[in-house]
C-alpha cells in the first residue's frame, strides 16, 4: 500500500505534536487524543458557517 502523503517530509514541531497525540492516545485513551488533536490542529469544519444567509466570511486555517 503506498501511503497518501509518503514522500512529504513532516516539519519537527508538527511531527512533536503527533508523537504527543501518539501517547497520549496510549496513556488517556482515544477521546483525550482527538481532543489535542482538535485543539492543535482543527478542522476545516471550523471554518464552516451553518447559518443559511450568513454574509460572515469564512476563515479556514
Amino acid at each position: 500500500m503506498t501511503e497518501l502523503f509518503g514522500e512529504l517530509d513532516v516539519p519537527a514541531n508538527v511531527q512533536e505534536i503527533i508523537d504527543d497525540i501518539a501517547r497520549k492516545t496510549n496513556e488517556e485513551g482515544e477521546e483525550a487524543a482527538l481532543e489535542l488533536l482538535n485543539n492543535e490542529f482543527g478542522s476545516v469544519c471550523d471554518g464552516i458557517d451553518d447559518d443559511e444567509g450568513s454574509d460572515t466570511e469564512l476563515q479556514f486555517y
